[in-house]
């Protein structure tokens, strides 16, 4: 492989220019071509077929000058993203983020990843903690050697240990500190992944999540955060959590929205499937049928921005 040091090259050349006196008025020569470049090479991976979000998540964690580097990962993440190995990493990010976000978006609580091992109460917490080490020195020898495929396996290895976190720790711990804690190693994990590409911006990571049921008798969650639901479906998620009388129904994520407008004005199929699911979730509540001409069910659909 043919590796081009830009830095050195754009360093040595304001050298030479100098050197002939010279003066360069731009003083962020260097950025400026390295970002042209990266908007190259992305340029160059979307007419590859490679999935835009997958270009986004690598790019956005991806700081150097080796272009080569960025463009084998968004071809290796390409192709593995829809095999087990692949959809089994996503799983894992998205059911580790989904929780810290939604705790910091109801709390207001700043996490930085950086849990006090003093803390552990559980003996899932201290393996969830060695794992998440163990996927850190696997980055640090592999640097100048890694095999992205290689490290898609290795984070999917984690599965075990944090389907075992889940089963036997309570991260909404009764003492504040505890819980504060469990969700500092919760982020500890999610910055760890995001350290190979910005997992957040892979739609597979939200995708599973489009829906969120409301009602006062079986709510899904508490979670009611604008930024997902829209301002009249966080009010909906709250006055279910206070115990009001809310009808069923269920709340269609902004997300659907950047999608649609995102790709061609199209809507996931994953979103007609869940919400016909939820749609016979409220007949069963009510007793009554969509579209049924003796005993129908009568809806309201209303629309909500994030503010």
């Amino acid at each position: 492989n043919l590796t081009v040091k830009f830095k050195e090259l754009i360093n040595y050349s304001q050298i030479l220019y100098s050197e002939q006196n010279i003066q360069l008025n731009n003083k962020s020569a260097y950025l400026d071509i390295i970002n042209f470049l990266r908007d190259r090479t992305k340029n160059l991976l979307k007419e590859k077929k490679i999935r835009n979000d997958i270009i986004e998540a690598a790019a956005n964690t991806y700081m150097g000058d080796e272009f080569l580097s960025l463009y084998d990962k968004c071809l290796v993440m390409n192709k593995n993203f829809s095999s087990n190995i692949g959809k089994q990493v996503v799983s894992i990010y998205k059911r580790v983020s989904t929780i810290v976000n939604q705790e910091s978006a109801q709390n207001n609580q700043k996490i930085e990843g950086r849990p006090n091992s003093v803390l552990f109460k559980k003996q899932e917490e201290k393996l969830l903690f060695e794992k998440i080490n163990e996927i850190r020195k696997y980055f640090s020898s592999t640097k100048k050697t890694e095999s992205y495929e290689e490290t898609l396996k290795t984070l999917a290895a984690a599965k075990q240990t944090t389907d075992n976190f889940f089963d036997n720790v309570i991260v909404n711990d009764a003492n504040s500190d505890i819980k504060k804690n469990r969700l500092e190693l919760l982020k500890m994990f999610c910055m760890t992944y995001n350290s190979f590409v910005d997992f957040s911006k892979v739609e597979g990571a939200w995708l599973s999540k489009l829906i969120f049921r409301f009602n006062n008798k079986s709510s899904q969650s508490t979670f009611n955060s604008k930024d997902i639901l829209g301002g009249k479906g966080a009010n909906l998620a709250q006055m279910a959590k206070l115990g009001l009388p809310v009808p069923p129904g269920f709340t269609i994520s902004t997300k659907v929205c950047e999608f649609f407008y995102k790709n061609n004005r199209k809507i996931p199929k994953k979103v007609v499937k869940q919400t016909e699911k939820e749609l016979k979730v409220i007949e069963s509540i009510t007793k009554k049928k969509f579209g049924d001409s003796k005993n129908p069910l009568l809806v309201s659909v209303r629309s909500g921005s994030r503010v």
